[in-house]
């Protein structure tokens, strides 16, 4: 069956052209600008869910925070390793940069983060319910 003129919420994410556009992006101003206040980045760990094509979790990983970077497609996993590998290498880009959904962080235990990057992704939650998961597992993993 023929699919209309937009695509799947999937489609658009596993799409070449989009994960060169999202990868193309400047890293975000606002964290840009936190960053500095952060004496020893290597002793920051950091989640940054949905991390589309990496423009966040390079600026990360280049700064030396202790990342771990997480989006729900495969083909923005896939870019943001390739991305990140160029500074901490293949293993660690494959072990920091994971598949993984926004509401389902259950594999971190609570406080696990000082500082969590959620830029442009709770607004992408198909439900409330997901919405509140999402919101109660950020909150859950980051520290007091």
């Amino acid at each position: 069956m023929p699919r209309g003129p937009h695509p799947s919420a999937a489609e658009f994410w596993e799409s070449p052209d989009q994960v060169a556009r999202f990868a193309a992006r400047a890293p975000d101003h606002r964290l840009a600008d936190l960053l500095p206040a952060y004496r020893d980045p290597s002793a920051v760990r950091v989640l940054d869910i949905g991390c589309a094509g990496g423009r966040n979790a390079v600026l990360l990983a280049s700064r030396g925070f202790d990342l771990v970077a997480i989006d729900s497609s495969e083909a923005m996993v896939h870019e943001s390793r390739r991305r990140v590998a160029q500074i901490l290498g293949a293993e660690q880009a494959e072990a920091r940069v994971l598949l993984g959904r926004m509401a389902d962080l259950t594999r971190w235990p609570d406080g696990a983060f000082d500082l969590v990057v959620a830029l442009g992704v709770y607004h992408q939650a198909a439900s409330q319910a997901e919405w509140d998961r999402a919101v109660s597992e950020t909150r859950r993993v980051l520290k007091s």
